[in-house]
């Protein structure tokens, strides 16, 4: 999710908020393994991840060292960084692709792993997927310039659909569901053929586990031959996908890691791996979602708190963390106990 669009976001957690206290029961059927061909190798134990989005902290030397900097001190392991390049360019060429070099290199060599993110509402749909696949060839291209190791190890997608306008309407929540869904089989197929050993990865609200939302709509389509929670057919296309599972509390039925049982038991069906996610950004309509605010002792202790519960489970691969600065201003206020950070909760370099 992007630092923060208000208006979208208020739909997204209205129905994320709505969605909780529904519940959701998994339908789970065997995994077609055909669907996806690589799995992250995880050779550094689970990951903490964070979402990068700012151009400052990509595409300037000292704010990729501040950003590093930031990452070894508290343990992060993965970043998902932005691709930046100019919206009306065709075909799509990336901006300053030596920074990214730069980025990835400097990042490899202190034991980080760098992903592509990118993500927008309408990218899925039918009539972009050519400018998407576009943008995805220009990853894979500037990839093939880099050193074995040293390179993007796989591709993040953060697209959500359900901000588009015509969300509510059955017959197009249908169609856009299985356009999404025909993307993502068609960017891991170009990814695998690429590299097997990159990622195809994506971001999901925790209510896509359900076969209807909220307001009645079908969250179950029909892909593959197969009818279920678009939920399960994203995990089956995808190596592993992030859960935006934002809450403040670790535990219980409403909670951080109650509101991702479900894929954690088809990750485990599969063989593949979930990583329940945090918010740190600020969202004034609904506040109780996010660490935003909050001192660095809230965060530490829930984060660690959902980490140990999970730990054991094989369908655990780790936490990520909605987003940098923001986490940064929770951590490193610079003021008293707030500066604490416990990174014994999850794996250092």
């Amino acid at each position: 999710m992007k630092p923060i669009n208000t208006l979208g976001l208020a739909l997204a957690l209205t129905l994320a908020l709505a969605a909780s206290a529904c519940g959701g029961e998994s339908t789970a059927t065997p995994h077609d393994s055909a669907t996806s061909s690589a799995m992250p190798t995880w050779s550094d134990g689970p990951i903490k991840g964070m979402w990068v989005w700012h151009e400052d902290w990509i595409l300037d030397t000292q704010g990729q060292d501040e950003l590093l900097g930031f990452c070894q001190r508290y343990g992060i392991n993965l970043l998902l960084v932005q691709i930046h390049y100019p919206k009306d360019s065709d075909p799509p060429v990336i901006s300053q692709p030596k920074r990214y070099v730069e980025l990835i290199a400097k990042a490899a060599d202190l034991g980080i792993r760098v992903e592509a993110l990118d993500g927008e509402k309408s990218m899925a749909l039918a009539e972009n997927q050519p400018h998407t696949l576009a943008v995805l060839k220009a990853i894979l291209a500037l990839n093939q310039t880099m050193p074995q190791g040293k390179r993007f190890s796989g591709v993040h997608y953060d697209i959500e659909p359900y901000l588009l306008a015509d969300w509510s309407d059955p017959e197009r929540r249908t169609v856009i569901l299985k356009d999404l869904l025909d993307y993502y089989a068609q960017a891991g197929g170009l990814i695998h053929r690429f590299d097997p050993d990159m990622t195809l990865s994506c971001d999901i609200p925790f209510w896509f586990d359900t076969q209807t939302s909220e307001d009645g709509l079908p969250l179950a389509v029909e892909f593959a031959g197969q009818t279920k929670p678009v939920q399960q057919h994203i995990q089956d296309l995808c190596d592993y996908i992030g859960i935006m599972s934002y809450r403040r509390e670790a535990v219980g039925p409403n909670s951080i890691t109650g509101l991702v049982a479900d894929e954690l038991a088809y990750a485990r069906q599969i063989g593949k791996v979930v990583l329940p996610a945090v918010e740190t950004g600020e969202y004034p309509p609904v506040p109780t979602i996010s660490f935003h605010g909050q001192p660095a002792s809230l965060f530490n202790k829930n984060f660690s708190l959902a980490w140990q519960t999970l730990e054991n489970d094989p369908g655990f691969g780790g936490m990520l963390i909605h987003c940098y600065p923001y986490i940064r201003d929770i951590l490193e206020p610079g003021t008293g106990d707030d500066q604490v950070l416990d990174t014994a909760t999850a794996p250092s370099q």
